[in-house]
């Protein structure tokens, strides 16, 4: 098992730390928390539902976890259900971002995301005076957003991918088949392997619960700079 301190995190801002690898579905949340995911991103009041329940029977504390959700207007509910006085990220949209921050203000968020927007959204965000701390994107190999994560390291914004691995059609690349091979580790590892080096929050949503294991264990293998270098030039 991946003890919980073993698992990388950023900082986010003074308030909280990201552990770089986060689950996005929950089928598998009882096995999950056994492995030691502690960063969970939820979309929905069902996803609160069965996150609740696992927490609690697991006895894991509150601060020990790491819940990032899309909740929109709908924040209280999804702070009662998942019986929390806070989150430790939000992921917000144009339409609450002023709300968010106000709630961030009370303490009731650690740190602000957005989803999906690009360079010049993000830009103007940012010179409206928002703070934002995260950027969830769709991003894998072959879609490396690289001058839009240039822009995010200048401000000091943490990049999540979501999608990791482009739907699943990432993994049958040739390049990322073979330097799988060299490691002795699946695709998905090795995928996993360079987001992380390069300094990326990870939201895998495993279909199979042998795929949180496997996805967990990534974090005990290293890619070579010239390998990294190779999975950078697909996208």
């Amino acid at each position: 098992m991946i003890k919980q301190e073993n698992v990388p995190s950023f900082k986010l801002n003074a308030e909280t730390v990201i552990p770089m690898l986060g689950l996005g579905s929950f089928e598998f949340i009882e096995d999950a928390l056994g492995l030691g995911y502690r960063h969970f991103n939820i979309s929905s009041l069902e996803d609160c539902f069965k996150i609740s329940k696992a927490i609690k029977e697991s006895e894991i504390p509150r601060e020990n976890l790491f819940l990032a959700a899309k909740c929109g207007f709908d924040f209280e509910k999804y702070l009662q259900v998942l019986e929390t006085d806070y989150l430790d990220l939000s992921i917000a949209d144009e339409n609450n971002l002023e709300y968010f921050s106000q709630l961030k203000r009370l303490g009731e968020i650690r740190a602000i995301g957005l989803w999906g927007v690009n360079f010049d959204k993000l830009n103007d965000i940012l010179g409206k005076g928002f703070e934002i701390n995260n950027l969830q994107i769709e991003l894998h190999p072959s879609l490396n957003e690289k001058n839009l994560q240039e822009f995010c390291r200048v401000k000091n914004i943490t990049v999540t991918a979501c999608s990791p691995f482009g739907q699943g059609q990432d993994l049958n690349i040739q390049i990322i088949k073979e330097i799988a091979k060299k490691y002795s580790i699946s695709s998905a590892q090795a995928i996993l392997c360079w987001h992380l080096q390069e300094g990326r929050a990870v939201i895998a949503g495993p279909s199979e619960k042998n795929h949180l294991k496997e996805n967990i264990e990534s974090l005990n293998f290293k890619l070579s700079e010239t390998d990294l270098e190779k999975i950078d030039s697909i996208g």
